[in-house]
């Protein structure tokens, strides 16, 4: 070897050193969240390995390039400088790390909203994962894919995705928590689907809680259990699960303890709510308004909720004014927040009370308002322009002992798809088509703040008759924190849920979901603590990318970034056969 061979070696080995200790650079400055910093040192890298001309340190160099354009949220740059990673040519292998590259292009393309191209690599992710015998990688990507089924509506590719992340924690101690998380949602997508064994299985997951770590974990766990009973109609259980949660919260790292057990509680005062057992939660529903109060970060528009729930109860025990009342501090609240959802249906709720009461012309103002602030559904529009006209006209009332047929607005929280409303309807005793619930048969206007509640089997008839017309309604939340409500870190957001086909846990929820006949606003947030991972909740967690180890021996590793969540990239032939149906497993 001459000296000019030599010299030319010891230059490519200090570009070696060069490069890696670039890449050690910018791992530790994204680490750090100095994105700016890290982009430099990635790109310092890339542009030595051009030099080098070596087609391996120039893909390591390239994914860690695109990871940091992830994690700054550059995705067109970033999908351009993945896709280098992947095999050119059929024959060509791919890369150790080919499953970092196809997640970290999944989240580029979802940002982009390039849906088609990041579920193919999702999916692709999630195979390749499972060969290389990563669990824990495939069970959140899993979830991401069964979180997006969810959100398009399609159950029966979420159920599959659900198992498939069950099976891939199963036998593992240390995936615990996803395994019950995954156990959980599988119940809740399997009952959508008409199937209610897995149902079963949920008493299981509660009296494992006490195996996961962290009291945050736990919380959450127990929380989505209780959404799912809820889902099922089985408040007293739901009831439970919202109890053994509570019982767990804690001043755990930033977690605010008031602000979660204003949310639990809540949720608690809503099944004992769908129980009928109004005075309790009442009394629940007060407790929540002085947590909310005492939050480090007080929630107008969960205030907003509580006070919407509160009416709903006055409404049933034929408080008119209380109710009333409460309607008005739902208004207010949910103007504070700038919460137009709630506005709409607090003022749908005014005006029938006011109807209700002979005030036409006050009932008129309130509808006519709530209509112009309805804009979330055409549902909701439909049903309060026919209420607007009916007010107007001077539709005639039910008074007491009044014969003939009678029409009525019911008081009760409105219900109906997500994000409006729609009263439960149903035919009174001489035929006329009337609304059910509201302050009950022949009380108007001023009803009786002291009067006792419908004995017991009169609400078992009633429950059945809504049930054998709509199916019975079901509510729950969630109490995972996100961004929505308020800057701050307590913020979260507000769902109504309902038996048929909520996407509580998962997918993308922005303010209220009503579904057909719901009766209460629960707590819907997404996260109370960071698991770490890909979540399946949507806004508010932190993003992640996969970055290759920076010492050049070609294996990956997983690093935590200030990045984005999925990746998408083309799929190599023999990937690509195994993307035409969801993981077949079996139960």
């Amino acid at each position: 070897m001459n000296r000019q061979q030599q010299l030319s070696r010891l230059n490519q080995q200090q570009w070696v050193r060069e490069i890696d200790s670039h890449l050690r650079l910018g791992g530790q400055r994204l680490r750090a969240k100095q994105s700016s910093e890290a982009l430099d040192s990635y790109q310092r890298a890339y542009r030595l390995a051009l030099r080098l001309a070596d087609a391996k340190l120039i893909r390591a160099c390239a994914f860690n390039l695109g990871a940091c354009l992830v994690a700054r949220g550059d995705y067109d740059k970033a999908v351009n400088y993945l896709q280098l990673v992947l095999p050119s040519e059929r024959d060509e292998p791919p890369v150790p790390y080919v499953a970092d590259v196809h997640f970290n292009l999944a989240v580029a393309h979802d940002r982009l909203g390039n849906a088609e191209a990041a579920q193919e690599a999702y999916r692709t992710a999630f195979l390749l994962y499972g060969g290389a015998d990563k669990p824990q990688l495939q069970c959140e990507v899993a979830l991401k894919i069964a979180s997006d089924a969810e959100s398009r509506g399609n159950n029966a590719e979420a159920r599959s995705y659900y198992l498939a992340a069950m099976q891939a924690c199963q036998g593992n101690q240390a995936l615990t928590e996803w395994r019950l998380r995954c156990q959980v949602k599988y119940a809740a997508v399997s009952h959508r689907l008409g199937d209610d064994r897995p149902l079963e299985g949920l008493a299981e997951c509660e009296s494992a809680a006490h195996l996961v770590p962290g009291r945050a974990a736990r919380v959450q766990l127990l929380n989505e259990i209780g959404i799912t009973y809820m889902q099922a109609n089985r408040y007293s259980a739901a009831a439970e699960s919202f109890t053994s949660a509570m019982h767990s919260v804690g001043g755990v790292g930033g977690d605010d303890p008031s602000f979660q057990r204003a949310a639990l509680l809540q949720n608690l005062a809503g099944a004992l709510t769908a129980l009928g057992r109004h005075r309790e939660a009442l009394a629940k529903y007060t407790e929540t308004v002085r947590l909310f109060r005492s939050a480090t970060t007080p929630s107008s528009q969960g205030l907003g909720h509580c006070y919407l729930n509160m009416a709903l109860c006055y409404a049933h025990l034929k408080r008119v004014n209380s109710s009333a009342e409460s309607y008005e501090m739902a208004l207010q609240f949910a103007k504070e927040a700038g919460d137009k959802t709630t506005q709409w249906q607090a003022l749908e709720g005014l005006g029938a009370v006011d109807f209700n009461s002979g005030h036409n012309q006050s009932a008129t103002a309130r509808f006519a308002e709530a209509l112009a602030l309805a804009s979330d559904t055409e549902e909701a529009r439909v049903r309060i322009a026919a209420k607007l006209q009916r007010a107007g006209g001077g539709g005639s009332r039910r008074s007491r002992g009044g014969s003939g047929r009678r029409h009525r607005w019911s008081s009760e929280l409105p219900g109906g798809s997500r994000r409006s409303g729609s009263f439960l309807r149903g035919i009174d005793e001489d035929g006329g088509d009337s609304l059910l619930g509201g302050f009950g048969d022949g009380v108007e206007g001023e009803g009786a703040d002291d009067s006792e509640e419908e004995p017991e089997e009169v609400r078992e008839a009633r429950r059945r008759l809504r049930q054998a017309v709509y199916g019975e309604p079901a509510y729950g939340l969630s109490t995972e924190k996100t961004r929505g409500w308020h800057d701050g870190d307590q913020a979260a957001h507000v769902g109504r849920l309902h038996s048929e086909c909520p996407n509580v846990l998962h997918g993308a929820r922005q303010g209220i979901e009503h579904r057909p006949q719901s009766d209460v606003v629960l707590y819907e947030g997404r996260e109370l603590r960071n698991s770490g991972g890909v979540d399946s909740t949507d806004s508010g967690r932190p993003r992640r990318v996969r970055r290759v180890d920076s010492k050049l021996s070609g294996k990956a590793r997983l690093e935590t970034a200030g990045s984005d969540e999925d990746d998408r990239i083309p799929v190599r032939e023999r990937v690509l056969q195994q993307l035409q149906q969801p993981p077949q497993m079996q139960e």
